[in-house]
């Protein structure tokens, strides 16, 4: 009994042993990570930095600047209403949103969506479509309900309805809070910074115009001085005109504190297949030497090329010269014998992302596109759109497209147009290449 006491004392004492050393490398782990954790914090702070700034930061240890934040931007076309979309939403009220369900999700998530708005909100209920669009301007409760942010109002469109109906979509913008740029009143800037998740990006838009008597007119509608002088135009045949008005803006938005810029030009020839060198090569370039950062075009209806541009000082701009439409009745089945090809129906999202790094600079990190379709139906007699994002991602069942074929061959006609100069872009820096086909 007594050597069993004995033995038993022994035992305690070794494991009281082992308790006190496994309890002091418990502390010296915790104390280890606790200052090493620390540290970790610390050095982003000492240098201006983002506690938690993601996947893409190098970490100040290396230091390297790192990326402290990003803002993903989308850009899509024109939504133009022409009398049978604006038929199928007159017995519900004017309510539009059905057209923008499906796609509300992806606009929703960019940091800044950006619509062209090819018609003008009028000031009597006679609605109507192509030539002279006439809106309720209950689309405009639409598109900031799908998660659009900007509208683009300057446009061959936009004195469809006279200097009223300028003015009114103007009003009718502001009272819903709804930012846009292009037209403006006579106090406001002609350009817009917004700090976007700590980036600052200015946004400017032209449309081209005609001139009549000295006065500036849109699809042949004489503009009044005023409203001339609160719409951002160009003429083709004054390119020097253009850089001058641009430079300007640039120069301008510049002194706003602007770290990245995007210009929007309604331009070019519509149904063109490829960029016209004097009405959108030309000034793509002035717009490069100027030092933009990205173009998106858009009035020919159709999607057309991606390009990368690049300056003597070594800038480059990336450029799609049209993003097609976004809402339209341009089905492939009633456009001209030469237009069948369903190109317009076409219409894409197209992305750009800029990065801040820890030191202060901005850079254009990447380059993508979203193509979009836009899908019509007829059933028991009552035809619908629906605007189709074509994300390779998705199941497209799920989006409830009505003929999966005619999805897929507008995916193929989308990268047809765009994946050459796209990929070229994002090979060049460090992405992976796209698919330009629809499996």
């Amino acid at each position: 009994m007594a050597h069993y006491r004995k033995k038993s004392a022994r035992v305690r004492r070794i494991l009281l042993r082992r308790r006190i050393i496994t309890v002091l490398v418990l502390i010296a782990l915790v104390l280890g990570i606790f200052f090493g954790v620390r540290a970790c914090k610390k050095a982003p702070n000492e240098q201006g930095g983002n506690e938690g700034t993601g996947s893409g930061s190098v970490s100040s240890d290396s230091g390297e600047p790192y990326v402290i934040s990003s803002a993903k931007i989308g850009s899509t076309g024109d939504a133009i209403m022409h009398d049978s979309v604006l038929w199928t939403v007159e017995d519900k009220g004017y309510d539009f949103s059905g057209i923008f369900a499906t796609a509300k999700p992806y606009y929703s998530a960019y940091d800044m969506m950006v619509m062209n708005l090819e018609v003008t909100f009028g000031t009597n209920t006679n609605y109507r479509g192509y030539p002279n669009f006439n809106s309720p301007a209950t689309l405009a409760d639409a598109i900031k309900g799908a998660g659009v942010d900007l509208l683009l109002t300057a446009n061959n469109h936009s004195y469809d309805n006279g200097s009223s109906g300028f003015e009114n979509t103007i009003k009718q913008l502001k009272n819903r809070n709804i930012a846009f740029i292009g037209t403006r009143q006579t106090n406001d800037k002609n350009y817009k910074v917004s700090d976007i998740n700590g980036i600052k990006v200015g946004f400017a838009c032209f449309t081209y115009s005609t001139l009549s008597g000295g006065k500036k007119a849109l699809n042949g509608h004489i503009m009044s001085l005023t409203d001339g002088q609160n719409t951002n135009t160009f003429t083709y045949d004054n390119p020097e005109g253009f850089r001058a008005e641009a430079k300007k803006i640039f120069e301008d938005m510049k002194k706003d504190g602007a770290e990245a810029t995007i210009i929007y030009m309604h331009w070019g020839d519509e149904y063109a297949a490829r960029p016209s060198e004097s009405r959108q090569v030309k000034f793509a370039k002035i717009i490069n030497e100027l030092g933009y950062d990205v173009i998106v075009g858009s009035h020919p209806h159709v999607i057309q090329a991606v390009d990368t541009l690049k300056n003597e000082a070594g800038h480059e701009t990336v450029c799609i010269y049209s993003v097609g439409n976004s809402i339209s009745n341009q089905r492939k089945e009633i456009m001209s014998e030469d237009n069948h090809s369903g190109h317009t129906e076409d219409g894409v999202v197209f992305e750009v992302t800029f990065d801040k790094y820890s030191d202060g600079k901005v850079v254009l990190s990447d380059v993508n596109a979203l193509p979009t379709w836009v899908d019509m139906r007829t059933v028991n007699g009552e035809k619908s759109y629906n605007i189709i994002p074509l994300d390779l991602n998705k199941n497209w069942t799920s989006f409830s497209v009505s003929s999966m074929s005619d999805a897929k061959a507008s995916y193929g006609r989308t990268l047809a147009r765009i994946g050459e100069g796209l990929n070229e872009w994002r090979l060049s820096h460090g992405k992976a290449a796209v698919p330009l086909t629809a499996n």
